[in-house]
């Protein structure tokens, strides 16, 4: 009986080990190979911008220009626009994701990514909005402030690192921000 019991065992062991194999390779089908290369390829881009400015969160400006500027100004770009701008200019750039930050140019002023992003059809609606895209968040007198999407919670709630003065020092915050005035899908995978 014992014998009998151990084989019993044994057979069954051996058809669970069959059994999930196959729903495992069943499920590996479904996807199609192309999609899935192409979405890794957009989320590692996102991925690797978000993590950037992430790596950036605690940079204190100091005294004269920031790494943001003396780099703009080493690839011959004026370092006269925004701060906020040039440190998401920086985020992509530094990421070889250039390309897909205002057709591969430089610009740190929110009011012309929001312009290029208007004229490409690159504005979206919050609800479309994911990590990586860009948040621009009007302030008085029209001013324009840009930020890096990190994370959105699903009341809504957006998470962003940014370049700027906040509590008397320059430099790269987190920030959670209930609401922006616009939100740009970069050209991710170009």
């Amino acid at each position: 009986m014992k014998n009998i019991l151990t084989i019993l065992v044994t057979v069954m062991m051996g058809a669970a080990f069959i059994y999930v194999p196959a729903v495992s390779f069943a499920a590996e089908q479904t996807i199609e190979p192309e999609t899935q290369q192409e979405l890794t390829v957009e989320q590692i881009q996102r991925n690797q911008v978000v993590e950037t400015a992430k790596s950036q969160v605690g940079y204190l400006k100091g005294e004269g220009d920031d790494k943001y500027t003396l780099e703009a100004r080493a690839l011959g770009h004026s370092a006269t626009q925004g701060w906020c701008g040039r440190f998401v200019w920086w985020c992509f750039y530094t990421t070889d994701n250039a390309s897909a930050y205002y057709d591969g140019m430089f610009t740190g002023s929110p009011r012309k990514l929001i312009d290029w992003a208007s004229e490409n059809d690159l504005l979206i609606d919050k609800s479309q909005a994911q990590p990586g895209d860009i948040l621009i968040k009007m302030y008085e007198e029209n001013s324009p402030h840009a930020g890096i999407i990190e994370s959105i919670d699903s009341d809504g709630t957006i998470h962003t690192i940014e370049r700027n003065h906040y509590k008397c020092e320059d430099g790269v915050y987190q920030f959670t921000r209930p609401a922006a005035d616009y939100f740009i899908r970069p050209q991710y995978g170009m």
